[in-house]
């Protein structure tokens, strides 16, 4: 994966970000997304392990939720006072503490707790990452950087299922926080090596951030039409996107008949999706403007979507989720972008604020999505929700360009 440092516009005083930083980055990332994963496999074995029921194994993926909803409001602030990279690399070191920590928990309360702790520091790592960037690439360039960025999120997502599934199968339960620790390890002090001047404090054009200057930017956020639009649109992307998707596995066993296996298949090609949307995004963006790509990305993700569980065999209901899941990058990426320049003075609030409000719009997209299910069925709740990202693209599409009209 090659990541291209853009010129740094002036008032990043005219210097250039490096490609090995922002490689190593997209790293840390992958650990992150690895660890949101790594245990979902893991789950019958930990349960046998500890003695207890799956639904208390679960735990163990609630803790690592709590802890990284939680946290996410907090390194914004510490990421404009202290610098963003250098808060970064302070928190993959924390990752490779708390993985091991994992690793080495004898029971499973301690386990349940490292994994909060593994949560929380977690938690920070991309928001801080992408406001890095946000701060030191160019904003007609930033938008295929950070696409090339995600590249790190999505394969993680992916590593973290085959490595606890290879755990589960072939290894000890401990192995896969072992390998997590040596990798967030070894980012970490790769990070530091090659930091240079990106772990100074703060980057010269910008001014140091107090709490209560980061705590009046994000009650800002809410009030200002554009920023309040952004967040209301990652709001809404996470709830219907995800609280549908994340019923797909069991929908495609209960009603479809698939196996548990070829239903976890399915899944995965979301990040096949994403991918391939990473590796065309300079195609893309070469081609399109951020309110035609919003309004292409609703377009996919609302037709891909239903396709997913009403496809008569495993190979075209992966096909459909690897078409939603680059439906759900490229509206993401654009997202994304709008998001470092909600408030370009105090980025990591901004950012994590950002980050904040899309993972409550999972969990409770999740909840909501469940009820209705049960309810009313999955058919009729999964066209609800592709009709409400079809909304979100042309709704989005269209506030972007007024909104860039507005401010030319």
């Amino acid at each position: 994966m090659t990541l291209e440092a853009a010129p740094a516009p002036k008032s990043a005083g005219g210097e250039s970000a490096s490609s090995r930083n922002l490689l190593l980055l997209a790293l840390a990332g992958f650990g992150c997304s690895a660890s949101v994963r790594v245990t979902d496999a893991e789950l019958p074995r930990i349960a046998e392990v500890f003695d207890v029921n799956l639904l208390q194994a679960s735990s163990v993926i609630t803790a690592f939720a709590a802890g990284y909803g939680l946290l996410q409001l907090l390194y914004g602030p510490l990421g404009e006072r202290y610098g963003k990279y250098r808060i970064a690399t302070i928190l993959a070191g924390a990752c490779a503490v708390t993985s091991m920590l994992c690793a080495l928990a004898p029971s499973l309360s301690l386990l349940v707790a490292a994994r909060a702790l593994a949560g929380a520091s977690a938690a920070g790592i991309v928001p801080l990452s992408l406001a890095w960037i946000g701060d030191t690439i160019a904003y007609e360039k930033r938008r295929i950087v950070m696409a090339r960025f995600i590249m790190g999120q999505i394969s993680g997502l992916a590593a973290g299922s085959f490595l606890g599934g290879v755990a589960t199968q072939y290894l000890d339960w401990h192995a896969p926080f072992v390998a997590l620790s040596i990798w967030f390890a070894a980012i970490c002090l790769l990070l530091i090596g090659f930091g240079g001047d990106a772990l100074s404090v703060p980057p010269a054009h910008l001014p140091r951030q107090t709490l209560a200057g980061s705590l009046r930017t994000m009650a800002s956020l809410f009030q200002r039409p554009w920023p309040r639009t952004v967040l209301l649109a990652s709001f809404v992307e996470a709830c219907f996107f995800f609280g549908a998707f994340s019923f797909i596995p069991a929908t495609l066993h209960e009603r479809n008949g698939l196996s548990l296996a070829q239903a976890g298949l399915v899944a995965m090609a979301l990040s096949a999706g994403g991918i391939v949307y990473a590796l065309l995004s300079g195609v893309i963006i070469g081609r399109l403007r951020e309110p035609q790509t919003a309004r292409l990305a609703g377009f996919v993700m609302a037709g891909a979507l239903p396709l997913v569980i009403l496809a008569p065999s495993v190979w075209t209901a992966a096909l459909a989720s690897a078409v939603s899941g680059f439906g759900y990058y490229m509206m993401h990426n654009t997202l994304q972008l709008s998001a470092t320049q909600m408030a370009p003075e105090a980025r990591g609030v901004a950012v994590t604020v950002f980050a904040a409000v899309f993972f409550f719009g999972q969990s409770i997209g999740t909840s909501a999505v469940a009820l209705f299910v049960h309810t009313l069925g999955t058919i009729p709740v999964f066209l609800v929700c592709s009709l409400m990202l079809a909304g979100l693209g042309a709704g989005f599409g269209l506030r972007h360009h007024t909104h860039h009209v507005q401010h030319r």
